[in-house]
């Protein structure tokens, strides 16, 4: 069974335009996108390559981040755009 991670992240406004999402846990991490929706959707893909990027230099995922699950439901938290 795969591990779950719980990744903190942060959407900001970018000066020149667009949005960005980092992490503070994982200075790696960057998605942008046009709009805010689009950045959201980028940041699998982000999380994706950090997860390849750790495997590749043998880096562990922080290990505050890593989910105790058990068989039970994981509680998480998720960004709604509505026009």
């Amino acid at each position: 069974m795969a591990r779950l991670f719980k990744v903190p992240l942060v959407l900001s406004v970018q000066d020149q335009g667009g949005y960005q999402v980092t992490s503070p846990d994982m200075p790696e991490l960057v998605a942008e996108g046009q709009t805010a929706d689009e950045a959201i959707r980028n940041v699998h893909e982000a999380l994706l390559s950090v997860s390849e990027l750790y495997d590749y230099l043998r880096k562990p995922f922080p290990a505050s981040q890593c989910l105790q699950v058990n068989g039970r439901p994981v509680p998480f938290e998720g960004v709604v755009i509505r026009p």
